[in-house]
């Protein structure tokens, strides 16, 4: 989709600067070598002259090329961590810190009579896992904004806090927004009661949906966990300043620097970026983290340009480990209807067996109700085929496809 949109684009532009002010973002570089490939072998063969730039990169190509272009002498001499050299690291602070701190070794020992079976090893799975999320998601590490959200559950666990955290603040924003566009005395320094709403409306014919909203958006604060949560806040910015500083004693830099940098860039340079990207085109939009998310809100004027089209499957999220978000993908839905966009769905499957759509479909019916089956193509049939591991070989599987195609499979 994003390919033929492309080359419709680079069609209708006039000139070379036209043509090199579309973007393409998408997660992986063999997706992003595969759309350059089938753009330029289209080009060609229609005779369409291919000596321009293509702007086609992964998130984490597109923001090293800002950063490069505005910083340059920032990551000379650093080269870039991977996810193992990223967890290897974290894991040694991680360990250092809760090994000399005797407030964290007391915080552990808590934490574990709270859930018995929560050893030190699961500990620190958690807070990577937490620290990583907490940073793709906020970039800052501004824990202030982070207040302690209640649980009923017992076997608590790092992970578990960050979980009713990010919840927490999502369902907040949500209030907010619907108090920002219906009224204007609230700020964000207010402390909100359900009178207050009442109050500040002075119209009693919204009072039973606002009162859902609050139920939906509020969640009550639990004295049993305040403690814990404040020393967790502690411990992931000792986390945060212990790991910054053992990166820039080996010259390393992960790709949340980038991003990071990235965003900054982009509200320094925002008029000139905008002026060279006009057309952007998104893929895998639901595994976007909510920094990558902020990065192309700033860069289209909160999705309300003509410009901006994203592809995105909520089923296929896959990168909640990096701190994707798949709501991302419902909240640019909300927001291009709402800037007189158009959601278009592509609900028919072509590639898999009419068994796997079934157990598919049926999977996510519960799970999300909002979001309609896929349909199967019966017109272009496929099966799934078992054969015997003895029976299996290189020249066996050579001669059932020759089978298939002879009778009829394309």
């Amino acid at each position: 989709v994003l390919t033929e949109r492309y080359i419709n684009l680079v069609n209708k532009a006039a000139t070379t600067e036209e043509k090199e002010s579309i973007l393409a973002i998408t997660f992986t570089n063999k997706a992003v070598e595969e759309m350059k490939s089938r753009i330029v072998a289209r080009l060609n063969d229609s005779g369409t002259d291919t000596d321009f730039q293509l702007n086609i990169f992964t998130f984490d190509a597109f923001f090293k090329k800002l950063v490069e272009e505005y910083m340059p002498d920032k990551y000379i001499g650093f080269d870039l961590m991977d996810e193992n050299k990223i967890y290897k690291t974290l894991r040694e602070v991680i360990d250092e810190l809760l090994e000399r701190d005797d407030k964290y070794i007391d915080f552990i020992a808590s934490m574990q009579e709270l859930n018995e079976s929560y050893d030190i090893n699961a500990i620190v799975d958690d807070l990577l896992y937490l620290y990583i999320n907490s940073r793709n998601i906020h970039g800052d590490l501004d824990y202030k904004r982070l207040k302690s959200p209640a649980t009923n559950n017992s076997k608590l666990t790092y992970g578990k806090l960050f979980d009713l955290s990010r919840e927490y603040y999502s369902r907040k924003n949500k209030l907010w927004t619907y108090l920002d566009e219906n009224f204007s005395e609230v700020n964000d320094d207010y402390e909100l009661t359900v009178e207050d709403i009442i109050n500040i409306t002075k119209l009693s014919s919204l009072k039973n949906e606002i009162l859902i909203v609050l139920q939906e958006s509020s969640v009550a604060f639990d004295d049993n966990f305040s403690e814990i949560y404040d020393l967790t806040k502690e411990l992931l910015s000792d986390i945060n300043q212990n790991y910054q500083e053992k990166k820039k004693k080996m010259y390393l830099y992960d790709f949340t620097d980038i991003t990071v940098d990235a965003i900054f860039l982009l509200k320094k340079h925002l008029s000139v970026l905008q002026e060279r990207y006009k057309f952007i085109m998104i893929d895998e939009f639901q595994d976007t983290s909510p920094l990558q998310m902020e990065f192309f809100d700033i860069l289209t004027n909160s999705f309300t340009v003509n410009n901006i089209f994203v592809v995105g499957d909520i089923k296929q999220s896959i990168y909640r480990f990096r701190g994707a978000d798949y709501k991302n993908i419902k909240k640019f839905e909300a927001e291009i209807l709402k800037s007189g966009g158009l959601v278009v769905e592509l609900d028919t499957n072509y590639r898999s067996s009419k068994g796997l759509v079934k157990f598919v479909n049926n999977s996510f019916s519960d799970l999300l109700p909002g979001y309609s089956d896929m349909l199967y193509n019966k017109d272009m049939p496929s099966e799934i085929m078992y054969f015997e591991s003895n029976e299996f070989n290189t020249d066996s599987l050579a001669n059932i496809v020759h089978q298939l195609i002879d009778t009829g499979y394309s």
